[in-house]
């Protein structure tokens, strides 16, 4: 998406506004002013990470963007900082699963770009890539039974948060699954050679979530 360069604050209002509806974008956004405190205080053009603690203390600071952007390294410094919980499956019982309104979010990075992004709504309805060169089509019973399955086997709401050590020539895949009212995401971590490491050798977290992963990813063939 191109807009033209925004000279008034509601103009930046306006763009941010038009990026959320299109990209179903649903991350707070804060708007800097027309002449840009924020930026100055912060550094942020054209991107960078911030972590700002309870205490309003500034607790990490990445480099700026673009080389210096690195999504990875943050994950790794919340990871260590936050260490990933089991939460207990209680109230998502294989009825829930089979049952009640489910949505779907797929997603994989690899060298810090986006390389593959999967949605399914409520009513079944999958959407394969981004808005220009998305695809969009209906699962059909069988193919939602098999996914609810498989979901309910592999057991996915008492996985841990997060599975591996986030690196920025590593590979990320996200998994975020929201039930009736329970969400969930998980992510899992994994070197750029981890298609080589032979499935044996894999923990059973990452086994489990290759089992949905592989489901998803041959959903349209």
């Amino acid at each position: 998406m191109c807009y033209a360069q925004p000279v008034t604050f509601d103009d930046r209002v306006r763009i941010a506004r038009d990026f959320v509806q299109r990209c179903g974008y649903e991350v707070p956004i804060a708007i800097d002013r027309i002449d840009n405190p924020a930026n100055e205080i912060y550094a942020g053009w054209p991107e960078r990470l911030y972590v700002v603690d309870q205490d309003g203390t500034i607790a990490y600071k990445g480099k700026t963007g673009p080389f210096g952007y690195h999504p990875e390294e943050l994950a790794a410094w919340l990871i260590k900082r936050f260490p990933p919980a089991v939460l207990a499956p209680s109230d998502v019982s294989a009825e829930r699963i089979a049952s009640e309104p489910l949505t779907m979010r797929a997603l994989e990075y690899s060298g810090s770009h986006e390389r593959w992004k999967l949605s399914i709504d409520p009513s079944g309805r999958a959407t394969l890539g981004h808005e220009r060169d998305s695809k969009s089509f209906d699962l059909g019973a069988d193919r939602l039974l098999a996914l609810r399955s498989a979901i309910a086997e592999q057991d996915f709401f008492a996985w841990t948060e997060a599975s591996g050590e986030p690196r920025v020539d590593g590979r990320t895949r996200s998994l975020a699954i929201t039930l009736g009212d329970t969400f969930k995401i998980v992510h899992v971590y994994s070197p750029p050679e981890d298609d080589s490491v032979p499935a044996a050798e894999r923990s059973p977290d990452v086994e489990r979530f290759d089992a949905i992963w592989d489901l998803l990813h041959g959903i349209d063939s």
